[in-house]
């Protein structure tokens, strides 16, 4: 599950004018490279899915911007039946309004080329032999009371199920009488 996805810009110019963005992507299991082949780009088929960056902040040379949430976009592709781990996503950027933002490119300046930021749960947590990992698990409680949940490790052998414990403790009030202080 994608909880978190948006595109890390440099720009390259200072610019204040006006302007909305929208956001979709490829729908294509691995997007393949562009060429300079006539509608190369516009005969791509895009997402349903989109991600509107309305009122597009000015922009500061040499500053660093994230783009709108891009969670749907990013989840659509990535919930295709061909998508595999390591596979290519690309993202069309459309603008309205009288402004513009212009960023680095990665032929300009590679280091500094837009980013993809994906933040995900991944469904399965896989430990080769030898290695090891540490598991947080976080409970976020909004009442007091206790918070019961299990992990699952799997292994050739055998399955394991853990039980995790947690106790949810309120927030602290404080009250006083303000006419007892001194």
């Amino acid at each position: 599950t994608i909880t978190k996805a948006y595109i890390e810009f440099k720009s390259n110019s200072t610019v204040s004018t006006q302007v909305d963005l929208l956001f979709k992507g490829e729908a294509i299991d691995n997007s393949p490279v562009f060429t300079t082949a006539f509608t190369n780009m516009s005969a791509r088929t895009r997402t349903t899915s989109s991600a509107n960056w309305a009122s597009v902040p000015p922009w500061t040379f040499d500053l660093f911007y994230q783009s709108a949430d891009l969670v749907p976009v990013v989840q659509e592709i990535v919930n295709r039946a061909g998508w595999m781990k390591g596979n290519a996503m690309s993202f069309f950027v459309t603008g309205t309004g009288a402004g513009y933002r212009q960023s680095y490119s990665f032929e300009g300046q590679a280091a500094n080329a837009p980013l993809l930021v994906i933040q995900y749960i991944p469904k399965d947590l896989i430990v080769l032999p030898g290695d090891s990992a540490c598991i947080s698990v976080k409970f976020s409680p909004t009442v007091v009371g206790n918070y019961y949940d299990t992990l699952r490790v799997t292994n050739n052998a055998a399955d394991t199920t853990v039980c995790l414990y947690g106790y949810g403790v309120g927030a602290p009030i404080y009250s006083a009488n303000p006419d007892s202080f001194n």
